[in-house]
């Protein structure tokens, strides 16, 4: 391959990381914003559902770890 096609590919995979990432840190927020309107509602209702909330939290976790993975993959390409 020559080195315009090594640039060119290497453009691509960068560009669909950067994509990969901003669908994940969409979707972070989205399970923030959940967290955030259960939080509102159970503190109305005067009572926590700690377990929910930790589900919530745990799947906002992993988005963050799979986001942390790709920003790494971006810098090494």
């Amino acid at each position: 391959m020559s080195v315009a096609g090594e640039k060119s590919a290497a453009l691509v995979e960068t560009g669909k990381l950067q994509a990969e990432i901003t669908s994940l840190r969409q979707k972070k927020k989205a399970k923030l914003q959940e967290m955030g309107d259960l939080t509102y509602e159970m503190m109305k209702e005067e009572g926590l559902d700690e377990e929910k909330l930790k589900d919530l939290f745990e799947e906002a976790r992993e988005i963050e770890s799979k986001i942390e993975e790709k920003e790494k993959e971006k810098v090494n390409k």
